[in-house]
């Protein structure tokens, strides 16, 4: 593999950058994951694992100089930029400025969501870093609030904030199906984690029919509940 924990990059740096993603090109890969996201038409094919790795090694380096360069003409630049800053050290403030301005530039699931778990800065901050979740998840834009909804999955779920991440899964969101699915998750997180919480959220809130089933439908997948709790899952269903 090259070397890409670079002191400093330009354009010509990242174009090797970008020819050595292609020369990783895995066609099997690229077909298995179109179908997993078939909305994204610019796949290269690179394994996720080789991807997260490239991130640690930029990491590295000067990464102010990678994100000013930093393309998005394929997808796997996206993905590998996110997570680039996620790995990154810095303080908080830069983090956050580049959480902001990295954010519009996600367009599918696993880019939003990988990105997320990247994103330790938010779990050593949960206390200063909430409000910025909440920029996100009021923006009205379908992708930063998935964003926040993942933030809040990956780095809430706990005893001290689990009131406050179920009242933000009642606010009105847009109409976007993986918003509806990132509340779903979310939610089936919760209720693995604080069972009689999420249960008294879902007897008295305001989601819509979808939304509600595909939370419960989550809850039911999970190898975390038993039996008997699916069962009375299942009672639960809208209609």
């Amino acid at each position: 593999m090259e070397n890409f924990t670079l002191n400093c990059w330009d354009k010509t740096d990242y174009e090797a950058l970008t020819a050595h993603l292609l020369s990783m090109k895995d066609p099997a890969y690229k077909g298995f994951h179109q179908k997993l996201i078939p909305d994204v038409t610019n796949f290269i094919g690179v394994r996720t694992p080789q991807v997260k790795a490239l991130a640690k090694e930029i990491a590295k380096g000067d990464v102010e100089s990678f994100l000013h360069v930093s393309r998005n003409d394929y997808y796997e630049q996206v993905m590998l930029e996110g997570l680039v800053i996620g790995a990154a050290k810095c303080n908080f403030d830069v983090f956050w400025e580049r959480v902001f301005s990295f954010v519009p530039k996600i367009d599918n699931w696993a880019v939003n969501d990988s990105f997320c778990a990247a994103a330790k800065m938010v779990g050593k901050h949960l206390k200063e870093s909430l409000p910025k979740v909440d920029e996100l998840l009021k923006s009205g834009d379908p992708w930063r609030v998935r964003a926040g909804l993942i933030l809040l999955l990956d780095y809430y779920v706990k005893e001290e904030w689990i009131d406050g991440v179920l009242s933000r899964c009642a606010i009105p969101y847009p109409d976007h199906y993986y918003v509806k699915m990132g509340i779903a998750w979310l939610l089936s997180v919760c209720y693995v984690k604080f069972e009689d919480k999420t249960m008294d959220f879902l007897r008295d809130c305001p989601l819509d029919n979808f939304t509600y089933n595909k939370a419960l439908q989550k809850m039911i997948e999970s190898n975390r509940v038993s039996k008997e709790k699916k069962d009375e899952l299942r009672k639960r269903k809208r209609f």
